[in-house]
């Protein structure tokens, strides 16, 4: 099994597992999609009434970065608006070669790891059970790469799994 495939895997059981552990808490869960740089797939567990932890799954230039962030939710005028604020780590890995569009040619990838902070808007319909957000979520990589990615504007559609 090459390296590539092997780091992927190992994510992918970290996820599963994450899924499992967090699925066991009776609280509001919402999956969907995030578009926009930095877009994947989006998973949020709510902690409490004004707490989330969110899961972020990207695929990016030939590799896959997952971001744990915890969120704080702050209600608005109406109870379907919600800003939130909060920060957590990302990791996983990519090709350095891809990483403003150019081809892989046989590099190997690398690993990433990362602070992230994230700001948003929420809207949570009453009738249905969808929710939508727009958010910037700006970060630092730690390792290989060293940078500072402030272009991650996003817009999410989650479908609400468990609603209280």
């Amino acid at each position: 099994m090459n390296k590539s495939r092997e780091v992927h895997s190992k994510l992918l059981a970290i996820i599963f597992f994450l899924a499992i552990a967090l699925s066991g808490i009776a609280q509001e869960r919402s999956l969907g999609l995030r578009l926009g740089w930095g877009g994947g797939l989006s998973y949020v567990q709510s902690i409490t009434e004004s707490q989330d932890f969110e899961l972020i799954l990207t695929p990016r230039w030939g590799g896959i970065i997952l971001t744990g962030l915890y969120e704080r939710r702050v209600p608005l005028s109406s109870g379907s608006w919600n800003w939130y604020y909060g920060g957590g780590l990302h990791g996983g890995y990519h090709h350095r070669n891809n990483f403003i569009g150019e081809g892989f040619n046989g590099d190997p990838p690398y690993i990433n790891l990362g602070f992230d902070l994230i700001v948003g808007i929420k809207y949570r319909f009453d009738s249905l059970p969808i929710e939508f957000s727009v958010d910037y979520k700006p970060s630092i990589e730690l390792l290989a790469n060293r940078n500072l990615l402030l272009e991650e504007f996003a817009i999410s559609f989650r479908y609400l799994i468990f609603q209280d």
